[in-house]
């Protein structure tokens, strides 16, 4: 075997987690822009107020922060590979 069978076949064995990673952060996006679409309509068929939709919006937008900043801390102290391969054993 040649090396750049090597390299090659080491890409190809990316492609399906890029795929999948892909696959999550264009469903992530599209629902959060679908929820601010749903929040009218939420507030109005639920009848709440307008402090009790807001509410719910910001605990919402509090989640993303406090997991983007979280995801921060814990990949510089945790290496992604690391990080990984114990998300792998215990599933």
């Amino acid at each position: 075997m040649s090396s750049n069978a090597t390299i090659t076949r080491s890409n190809l064995s990316l492609l399906p987690a890029f795929g999948l990673g892909l696959g999550v952060a264009v469903g992530v996006g599209l629902a959060r822009f679908a929820y601010a679409l749903l929040l009218p309509a939420m507030r109005e068929s639920l009848n709440w107020n307008y402090v009790a939709a807001g509410s719910l919006n910001t605990a919402n937008a509090l989640g993303y922060i406090v997991g983007a900043v979280s995801a921060y801390f814990l990949l510089r102290k945790i290496r992604p590979v690391r990080a990984s391969c114990s998300l792998q054993d215990c599933c």
